[in-house]
């Protein structure tokens, strides 16, 4: 039978997947666009300057959605190319934890961070604008898992076996084991917004830094992201 009318299994994958591509950057640009454009109808009418600027504030959020999304999309497309240099993982901690600060405070989550003081001797070579990227993309992943008044999150160092461990820790709503399964596939998510490319992206930046990922989840117990880099040949 011709392959061109019937495609062999693997093109009928490979349309499957541009397809829902298709449909989730469709969805997650469309959904901002459309929330824009109403506001600029509006803007369009006679309204005073005080509306004006209410209005522009809220378009920048949503064209701001449209860019991530863009840049997700691309960045899982291409090769991560990570800046490397030696960082110590503790001070790059204590950034992120000063940056999420207002957060933390603002949405009722009990934040910790718990420091090995035997890794500030020995810095890893990583990019760092890159992992605070992945702290940024656990630490809303984490958010968006609170089903609890008060959400808990800790992030924990450790040397263990000649390898920087950094240790993500939350109380949220855990995973199932076939949910485990697939969250470093592309474009799978349980959500009902989002592209599912966070925890891909994760994988991938850490795996360009040299490093590995590990999740351990459990419906009731929350979910535990553990990060591994080799320590220096010298520890």
């Amino acid at each position: 039978m011709d392959k061109a009318v019937c495609p062999n299994e693997e093109e009928r994958a490979n349309y499957s997947l541009i397809g829902d591509i298709a449909v989730k950057m469709a969805h997650e640009v469309r959904n901002p666009l459309m929330t824009v454009r109403g506001y600029l109808q509006y803007l369009s009418r006679s309204v005073g300057e005080e509306n004006a600027v209410i209005f522009l504030d809220l378009l920048i959020p949503e064209l701001d959605q449209i860019n991530k999304t863009i840049e997700d999309f691309l960045l899982l497309s291409q090769p991560v190319v990570p800046k490397k240099r030696q960082v110590c993982i503790n001070t790059l901690i204590k950034q992120f934890s000063y940056l999420v600060s207002k957060d933390t405070a603002n949405q009722d989550i009990n934040f910790q961070i718990h420091l090995a003081r035997e890794l500030d001797a020995y810095p890893l070579f990583i990019d760092p604008d890159q992992m605070l990227q992945v702290f940024f993309s656990l630490f809303s992943n984490s958010i968006e898992a609170k089903d609890k008044p008060t959400m808990s999150i800790c992030i924990k160092t450790k040397l263990h076996k000649n390898k920087a461990c950094v240790y993500f820790a939350d109380n949220g709503r855990g995973m199932d084991k076939e949910t485990r399964r697939q969250i470093f596939n592309p474009f799978f998510s349980t959500k009902k917004v989002g592209m599912g490319l966070g925890l891909p992206i994760v994988k991938k930046i850490v795996t360009a830094n040299g490093g590995r990922i590990k999740v351990k989840s459990c419906g009731k117990t929350g979910t535990i992201v553990t990060l591994f880099f080799a320590m220096p040949m010298n520890v």
